[in-house]
C-alpha cells in the first residue's frame, strides 16, 4: 500500500467532524487511492515464498513453490533520496525570476525540485 493511500485513509477516519460534502469527498478519494495501491500490490510478483514450518521458516525461490500454503514475499523498489536546493540555487533562482512574481519563482523551484529528483 502507498504511504498516500494509508494517510488519505488516516484522514478519513480522523475527520469525522466535517460537513457531509467533505466527508464524502475526502471518502471518494480515499477509496479511490486504496483501490489503486489494491491493483498495484497484486500486479506485483513475489520474490519467493515463506514456508511457516512449526519450528523454523524456509524462505524459496519462487520456481519452487512446492509446499502447502505458501505465504509470497514482496520487495520494494528502492527509495531515492530527496534532493533539495543549495542556499546558492535558492538565490541564483530568486534573482533570475525577478519582476516575475512569486507564482513564477514558485513553479521555477519546483521545476528545479522535480529535475533533480526524478
Amino acid at each position: 500500500m502507498s504511504i498516500e493511500a494509508m494517510k488519505q485513509a488516516l484522514d478519513v477516519l480522523e475527520n469525522t467532524a466535517r460537513s457531509a460534502v467533505e466527508q464524502y469527498v475526502s471518502e471518494q478519494n480515499a477509496i479511490t487511492a486504496l483501490r489503486q495501491a489494491i491493483e498495484q500490490a497484486e500486479k506485483q510478483e513475489p520474490v519467493a515464498w515463506l514456508h511457516p514450518d512449526k519450528k523454523v521458516d524456509v524462505v524459496v525461490p519462487t520456481s519452487l513453490t512446492w509446499f502447502d500454503k505458501p505465504l509470497p514475499l514482496y520487495t520494494a523498489p528502492p527509495r531515492k533520496e530527496w534532493v533539495g536546493l543549495t542556499d546558492e540555487e535558492i538565490v541564483t533562482t530568486l534573482f533570475e525570476c525577478e519582476g516575475n512574481g512569486i507564482h513564477h519563482y514558485t513553479r521555477t523551484v519546483e521545476a528545479k525540485l522535480k529535475e533533480k529528483n526524478t
